[in-house]
């Protein structure tokens, strides 16, 4: 039987040496990466984007409230009954808190974007009712103090502004969709269809679909 022996050398002890020259320590210095706010954007930007963003939270408000307003446990219930008696009986309150449970899940899951942020943004034009028809709920004792009730209806301006934005991105995506236009056939006679060149007929289908997959590479 053989025996291997294997040597193992010592690796030689590396002791760092400073170095005293303090343009290259500024220079090591920059070419650490810097963890800032602007590299966490760079990184969250591919999976979250702005619009995302808004959507989900206004869509988890939503959610939230009106799933409130249908177990009627929602504090909103008492100032409803204060500022708008009808809305605030069982059918009309019921298709409200129905209405925002629909928006939170179609915010949530990111369809009908634009119809749903419209949507929002009537529903929440009409809580500022209160200020018109009770200022005194809205203000005590008069404007600009605000009650209670008052900032809970004025605080609605961050969320119409989020919903307005959502709308608006909405409408400049539709607007920027690409558009394919097809040719359109035309309706040639028995004579006609004899004698008449070949672009004079309608497009077969593989053309329609190698003249719509042209233009959207382009």
């Amino acid at each position: 039987m053989v025996t291997k022996h294997v040597m193992i050398r010592p690796q030689p002890l590396q002791i760092p040496v400073l170095d005293n020259n303090p343009q290259s320590n500024l220079e090591r210095t920059a070419r650490v990466p810097i963890f800032n706010g602007d590299s966490l954007a760079r990184v969250l930007r591919p999976v979250i984007s702005p619009q995302r963003m808004l959507g989900w939270s206004l869509g988890i408000v939503y959610l939230w409230f009106g799933a409130l307003k249908l177990a009627h446990l929602s504090p909103v219930l008492q100032l409803i009954r204060h500022t708008s008696p009808l809305l605030a009986t069982a059918p009309f309150y019921n298709a409200l808190a129905l209405s925002e449970l629909a928006i939170g899940l179609m915010l949530l899951a990111g369809v009908w974007r634009r119809w749903t942020a419209a949507s929002a943004v009537l529903h929440l034009m009409g809580t500022f009712s209160v200020v018109f028809s009770s200022p005194q709920t809205a203000f005590r004792p008069s404007f600009p103090i605000l009650t209670m009730e008052g900032e809970f209806v004025v605080k609605n301006l961050v969320l119409l502004a989020a919903a307005a934005t959502l709308w608006l991105l909405a409408g400049e995506r539709v607007a920027h969709r690409p558009s394919v236009a097809l040719p359109r056939p035309s309706i040639l006679s028995e004579r006609e269809a004899m004698t008449a060149p070949a672009e004079n007929f309608p497009p077969s289908i593989s053309e329609v679909k190698k003249h719509a997959d042209h233009a959207a590479q382009v």
